[in-house]
């Protein structure tokens, strides 16, 4: 009697040592009294052979027996075969594997244009232990060497203006090339036209070279930093301006943002500027002992501003619905971003306090500093932008919907190919538009890099020395330039009276005149002129010495008068008198000279300069020279050697530090210039003589001395701007391209990659997503000088990331691939006079691929038969005569076998020679489903093509059926029968489609009632939310369902297992051989092939399973617990905590629909009245995005951090039914030990 619920009937009457026993039992029996003397019992003996031979014959017919029993029933069956009949009863056949599905992008070779057809085959790379995968295009593909890299617009033009100041308007510019080779310390020339005041000359304060990119960045140096008073004021005159922005009166979440943040922090400035401020303040304090809240030093305002930047993150995850304010917003982030940068250089970053303002960041408010593990907690920041899934696309380029009036708008690609179409002559539109200029043009005409640096002839020549009678130096006097004359007079003084006259006169660089002794009355002759000198030293006055000179223009009446006592200064002030040597006319120049004084000035034509010794004990000495103007031109510069770069019609530029306002910098052109020998200021040498267009000399430069200080930039080397880098983020359905494309059409895919920029404080993630194009125009910015045209994209949807856009790349040659090699060969020969023909394909397993029928899958098999091609249908059963149909089954090894028909139901096959040939495809199941990059081999090659690889990984790839999972499918095939009514025909329905392992439907209200379906893939493969599987039972779902009932498909959340048990062994078994068997007991029994979805784990079903091994004794189970998907890492930071005890039960919950809050508390010992959370924490301690809070909790006020006592919404929602499972993905979710003694 075999009770119900047994794996297996016991059906066997005996084994073959039951009926050997029996027989031998017998032999002695009273029953057979003539045996009583074989007493042999030996199998030697004939007659004991011939009584076992019967026993062995018993075992093999008990066996079979019992066999076709177990096979007669659908629970207890072990044969494919027989779980195959048994489905055939009713009308189930076994679910097929799905092939995966994959996207390629193809590259090809330069200036190519290739069409990749339909079935071109790539083949994966394989790992240690796998098998290479092959994959084919469903369609073809248009591909050219221009789509392989649609590169992003990286750059841009920027115009450099000319200020009044005659200063450029820009700190940093581009240039073209990485060879400039420039230095901090060169000078560059910006000209912006020939004429005067059109030219400005800048310094290099730094110089980049980005070799990559073939860029060399140069940064000048700017205004002076600005002090705290002037941030403070900027600050307020911002928060002015937002205040009466039209943005701020229409926008709440502006005018929020602007009230409870940057008002406040205004109101924390001082009215005035502190004075008297020590720069930095005392550690760790941002006032000065008064108000605590008072903000005075940079540190101080610095970290205001990190905390109004924080805030402002919240408020444009709230605007992201409106374009026009998040702009406002992210314009104001820049400006708030430059001043605390500008703040961030006033002093280094002082120490944080332990009590900072009452916003905390993101670090103070998880308390990574006091945690134990600071890595785990600070993943909470991250989760939310983490999980975030890619965005819905359209199926495929049919399922988009096109708008004309879009497609053919101002600007489109559909437009401008239009008239290509309409006109062969303009084949060539697209290179005369690429390269057409419809800008203005750039302000800068040109930029030079100013090679040469050069100073004026003499200008490093030493002071002519003066001598006295004996040939002695008693001084020096400075050269007059080349074609002046020049009289000094210089009367040295000792203790107060005047000592020595010493009068030179200089003429073509000769000196001439003689020292004369004082105090002297009397005659000198001085070259050309003659000097009366006249010495008064009166007692207790200063001394005056008067030279009378005459002779030519130089002449003039000198009076030393000095020094004078009581002029407040140690030696003394000297007055120095020039007058006409005759007459009134001009008035006298007067001048008082302190040590160290020099004066320039003119006097009837002739320049003057008084000047009066550093050091009177040096001795003390006055000295005027009258000089008369220059015969030579002003227009010549001599320079100090000769400098072979610079040319006529060059640029120059002479800087004259003190010299008179507009020679101070001189920008002209070189007219000529040649090189010379010249001897002057006592040196000689072969130099190089321009002949400028401008003069570079005034009448007043008389004296070497005035031009020693001159630095002359010549050489010119020409320097080409380039663009400057973007610096917003690929972000949104809009996306710039740096060239324009041609024939891009809507419908196309492309696959944007580059590092992701929307996870906080995260560089460094990678992130790929695949997109379609949904519009392709061609723009030009007129507003920026020199911008070419270029393609703008439109995407079907938002990119669901943000991208650093230096690292951006996207595909633009993608082609959706499926899994399989498709082959085509004859698989039979037909024979009209027999009925129901069948043959096997050569190879195995036939691909199939998911599709919204309900069975879920199609397959790829196609059979023609003379040309012709058959149809495959489920049964042959009522099929006409003529009717060319055919149907598939599966054998044990794997292979498709191909029926025809009889006549009767269905056609036969046709006579003829090899004249059934079938195209198919083979390859199928979870092992398609590869990682990204590994599809490299491109086994379809066209002539053109470079190389293919898989940006995105392969998914959607599920094995077929065994027998386990045959065996639970059966019964579906006469539950849902293809019409859905109640809740389980969707959940039989769902259940029994290739892909699908798991289902669970059920009836939930989430603000009308819908129908919830919970799905996990065959063998728990993971399925994309959008992906083929997924979405083919969405809508086969809707096909078949009740049109008045919504459905919504969620993959299940899992729930991981956590055991810890100690085994003890019998005496007789080894732990080492023991303990892997009861693993694989315990993931056998727990794992996905024996749960269900909403089932419950049991510590029972554990125990029993591991109890059951041979060698195991008992077990002590210590822990037993589960950890769900949805946890966060806060939870994971308790999660020790709560692994101390065997949970007799893990629950699962079904689909239910939820809302859970996070009510905010202050810390244990904290005041609640001053405690504050901002958006962000919140957020990350959920691990939900700040846009999503947002969503939850429509009412809430972004930028306002919520107080204690507050509670919001952080997840609001259906919650799917849960999967518990012990997995082997996570070895120590298991862990297993020896109990001993």
């Amino acid at each position: 009697m075999n009770p119900p619920g047994l794996p297996q009937i016991a059906y066997r009457t005996g084994d073959h040592h039951a009926f050997w026993s029996s027989t031998l039992a017998r032999l002695s029996g009273p029953a057979y009294p003539e045996l009583r003397d074989l007493l042999v019992r030996t199998p030697d003996d004939p007659a004991l052979a011939w009584l076992d031979a019967w026993a062995v014959l018993g075992d093999l017919l008990g066996f079979h027996t019992e066999r076709v029993a177990n096979e007669g029933y659908l629970r207890t069956a072990t044969r494919a075969d027989s779980l195959l009949l048994f489905g055939r009863l009713l009308g189930h056949t076994p679910r097929p594997g799905v092939g995966a599905g994959v996207y390629l992008a193809y590259q090809v070779d330069r200036d190519r244009a290739v069409t990749i057809p339909a079935g071109s085959r790539a083949q994966s790379v394989p790992g240690t232990g796998e098998e290479p995968q092959s994959f084919e295009t469903v369609e073809d593909l248009a591909a050219r060497s221009a789509w392989n890299d649609l590169k992003v617009r990286l750059r841009r033009p920027y115009p450099v203006r000319l200020r009044a100041d005659r200063t450029i308007d820009r700190r940093e510019v581009h240039l073209a090339g990485a060879g400039a080779r420039l230095q901090t310390g060169d000078r560059l020339l910006f000209v912006f036209g020939t004429e005067p005041g059109r030219q400005a000359l800048d310094v290099v304060q730094t110089s980049t070279v980005d070799a990559a990119e073939g860029i060399t960045s140069v940064l000048m140096p700017g205004a002076k930093p600005p002090t705290l008073a002037a941030l403070e004021d900027g600050f307020r005159h911002k928060v002015a301006e937002l205040a009466a922005d039209d943005t701020y009166r229409d926008s709440r979440i502006v005018r929020r943002y602007v009230d409870t943040v940057l008002v406040p922090l205004r109101d924390r400035l001082p009215a005035e500027p502190a004075v008297g401020a020590v720069p930095g303040g005392t550690p760790g304090l941002d006032g000065d002992g008064g108000d605590p809240d008072a903000i005075t030093t940079p540190t101080g305002f610095a970290r205001a501003l990190d905390t109004a930047l924080h805030l402002l993150e919240e408020s444009l995850a709230a605007a992201a619905p409106y374009p026009a304010v998040h702009g406002f917003l992210a314009a104001l982030r820049t400006d708030l971003s430059a001043m605390r940068a500008q703040a961030g250089l006033l002093e280094p970053e002082q120490d944080r306090p332990p009590a900072d303002d009452g916003n905390p960041t993101l670090f103070d408010r998880l308390a990574l500093a006091r945690s134990e593990d600071p890595a785990l907690l600070g993943l909470a920041a991250l989760l939310g932008s983490l999980r975030k899934p890619p965005t819905p696309q359209p199926s495929s380029a049919r399922a988009l919907r096109l708008d004309p009036a879009n497609v053919f708008g101002t600007g489109s690609d559909a437009g401008v190919r239009l008239l290509t179409a309409l006109d062969p002559r303009l084949a060539s539109l697209y290179e005369a538009w690429r390269h057409v200029h419809l800008t203005r043009p750039l302000p800068l005409a040109g930029l030079q890099a100013m090679r040469t640096v050069a100073t004026p002839f003499g200008a490093t020549a030493p002071q002519q020395p003066q001598y006295d009678r004996n040939g002695r130096i008693v001084g020096y006097v400075d050269w007059p330039l080349t074609g002046s004359k020049s009289l000094t007079l210089t009367v040295e003084y000792e203790d107060g009276r005047p000592k020595t006259l010493v009068p030179r006169w200089i003429e073509s660089g000769s000196p001439v005149g003689d020292a004369q002794p004082l105090p002297f009355d009397g005659f000198v002759q001085v070259g050309p002129l003659g000097v009366w000198v006249t010495t008064t030293t009166p007692a207790g006055a200063p001394a005056t010495v008067t030279l009378q000179c005459w002779g030519n223009e130089v002449a003039r009446t000198v009076t030393f008068t000095g020094p004078k006592p009581d002029s407040g200064t140690p030696h003394g002030r000297i007055t120095v008198e020039v007058a006409p040597a005759f007459g009134t006319d001009p008035a006298p120049v007067v001048e008082d000279l302190q040590p160290g004084d020099e004066e320039t000035t003119t006097h009837g034509g002739v320049n003057v300069v008084l000047g009066r010794a550093e050091r009177t004990d040096d001795p003390d000495r006055a000295t005027v020279a009258l000089t008369t103007t220059s015969t030579v031109s002003a227009k010549v510069l001599v320079l100090d050697a000769v400098y072979p770069g610079i040319g006529p019609q060059s640029w120059v530029v002479v800087e004259r530090p003190g010299a008179v306002p507009s020679l101070q910098r001189l920008i002209t052109r070189v007219e000529s210039a040649r090189v010379v020998s010249q001897a002057d200021f006592g040196i000689t040498g072969k130099v190089t003589e321009l002949t400028l267009a401008d003069a570079w000399l005034g009448p007043e430069d008389t004296q070497l001395s005035q031009i020693r200080r001159t630095t002359v930039y010549a050489g010119g080397e020409p320097l080409t701007v380039a663009t400057e880098p973007i610096p917003e983020d690929v972000a949104g359905t809009v996306v710039e391209l740096a060239e324009l494309y041609d024939e891009l059409e809507p419908g196309r895919w492309v696959i944007v990659a580059g590092e992701r920029t929307d996870i906080p404080a995260t560089p460094g993630v990678r992130a790929a997503e695949l997109a379609m194009v949904a519009g392709v125009s061609h723009a030009v910015d007129p507003a920026r000088p020199g911008e070419p045209v270029h393609t703008t994209l439109t995407l079907a949807g938002p990119l669901a990331y943000s991208y650093r856009r230096t690292t951006v790349t996207i595909h633009g040659n993608v082609v959706r691939a499926d899994a399989g090699a498709t082959r085509d060969e004859p698989v039979g020969t037909g024979d009209a006079g027999q009925a129901g023909q069948s043959f096997t394909l050569f190879a195995a397993p036939l691909t199939w691929l998911p599709a919204d029928n309900p069975r879920g899958a199609r397959s790829t098999l196609q059979v023609r038969v003379d040309g012709v091609l058959w149809q495959e249908v489920d049964s042959l059963a009522g099929q006409p005569p003529t009717a060319k149909v055919y149907v598939t089954g599966t054998g044990e090894d794997g292979r498709t076998t191909v029926g025809f028909g009889d006549g009767v139901h269905g056609a036969r096959l046709s006579t003829g020679h090899e004249n059934v040939r079938a195209r198919y495809r083979v390859g199928i199941g979870a092992a398609g489903n590869v990682a990204a990059g590994t599809v490299t081999t491109p086994l379809t090659r066209p002539l053109g093509v470079t190389g293919v690889t898989n940006p995105l990984p392969a998914g959607g790839g599920a094995d077929p059926d065994g027998l386990r999972q045959t065996r639970r499918q059966i019964p579906l095939a006469v539950a849902a029968l293809d019409r859905l009514v109640g809740i389980t025909d969707y959940e039989d329905f769902t259940r029994s489609r290739a892909g699908i392992g798991r289902a669970a439907a059920r009836r939930i209200y989430a603000g009308r009632e819908l129908m919830h379906v919970t799905i996990a893939g065959a063998g728990d493969i993971t399925l994309d939310e959008d992906g083929e599987i997924v979405r083919s039972l969405r809508s086969a779902l809707a096909l078949y369902g009740d049109p008045q009932l919504p459905v919504r498909v969620d993959v299940r959340e899992l729930v991981l297992l956590v055991m810890s048990a100690g085994l003890r062994i019998a005496p007789d078994h080894s732990y080492d051989l023991v303990e892997p068997q009861v693993r694989r007991a315990l993931l056998e029994r727990l794992g996905f092939d024996h749960r269900e979805l909403g089932q419950s784990a049991y510590l029972s079903e554990a125990i029993a399973a591991a109890q059951a091994v041979p060698g195991v004794e008992y077990v002590d189970v210590d822990v037993f617990a589960g950890v769900p998907g949805s946890m966060t890492p806060a939870g994971l930071r308790d999660l020790a905590a709560t692994l101390t005890t065997a949970n007799a039960t893990v629950p699962a919950r079904p689909a239910a629909h939820t809302v859970e809050y996070h009510d905010v508390r202050a810390p244990e010992g904290g005041d609640p009245a001053s405690y504050r959370e901002s958006l962000t924490s919140v957020a990350a301690q959920a691990g939900i995005t700040v846009a999503e809070l947002l969503r939850l909790n429509p009412g809430l006020p972004p930028a306002e951090p919520l107080p204690a006592g507050s509670r919001v919404v952080v997840f609001a929602g259906v919650r799917p039914a849960q999967l518990v499972l012990l997995s082997p993905a996570v070895p120590t979710t298991l862990i297993l030990k020896e109990v001993r003694g």
